[in-house]
């Protein structure tokens, strides 16, 4: 079930790899920004993970409510340093243009049979000077209905 929803949003996001922004690594998430590997994988950039971190459920009848957390990080790099890999400069795209794409192409995003993908917060998840990289993290919602006769068979 998560893969399937990763796999939708990352089909959403494949035309990001032929716009201006010009996303190279499209993928889901496996730890690349975590505290003890920032910075430190050989990733192609601009760079978009996705990973389904969260779901919260509450039982109504014969359905359970249920509300997914997808996770996207959008990262970029600049020589020139972490403000040029916000901001972008000459010949380079920033994570700043790289979440506004990501956000055009997925905030209020129908998912067919599970619903409606709600943008809930984005925010800076840490850069790096050295490595001249910056990293935005999204946070998504996806609320949709489950069925416990279709969950048990």
């Amino acid at each position: 079930m998560y893969a399937d929803f990763e796999d939708a949003i990352l089909a959403a996001l494949e035309p990001l790899k032929g716009t201006t922004v010009g996303v190279k690594t499209l993928e889901t998430y496996g730890g690349e920004f975590s505290a003890d590997s920032f910075g430190q994988f050989p990733i192609n950039y601009p760079a978009v993970f996705v990973c389904v971190s969260a779901m919260n459920s509450e039982p109504a009848n014969t359905e359970d409510r249920r509300e997914l957390t997808l996770d996207v990080y959008a990262a970029a790099t600049d020589l020139r340093g972490e403000k040029s890999a916000r901001r972008g400069a000459l010949g380079s795209v920033g994570a700043y243009a790289v979440i506004e794409a990501v956000r055009s192409a997925l905030n209020r995003l129908i998912i067919p049979g599970a619903g409606r993908v709600q943008l809930r917060r984005e925010y800076l998840m840490g850069y790096s000077k050295a490595a001249g990289l910056c990293v935005i993290q999204a946070e998504y919602s996806l609320k949709y209905n489950q069925s416990i006769a279709a969950e048990r068979s």
